[in-house]
């Protein structure tokens, strides 16, 4: 959740006209992208008591809960057959 927050307001500011530039200047910006929310994921489980930082962990866990879901037998089906081959 962070991250996306994060890539997404970085990625509306940083902009060329060029597309290589523009290429280029994303993927340097990821890492620091990810060590930065990294670091703030670290510190929010650590510091529970802050009332944004529930929120962020909230709002992540959230999100993972609805982004992930057990597999349907049929997709199991598949998955079976698929690693047969």
């Amino acid at each position: 959740m962070v991250a996306t927050l994060l890539v997404i307001f970085l990625f509306s500011v940083v902009k060329f006209d060029q597309m290589m530039l523009n290429l280029i200047a994303r993927i340097a910006i990821i890492l620091p992208i990810t060590g930065f929310a990294y670091e703030i994921i670290r510190y929010a489980a650590k510091e529970e008591s802050s009332q944004i930082f529930r929120l962020v962990t909230k709002l992540g866990l959230w999100l993972q809960k609805i982004t992930t879901s057990e597999p349907k037998d049929e997709q199991l089906e598949v998955a079976i057959v698929a690693s047969k081959t």
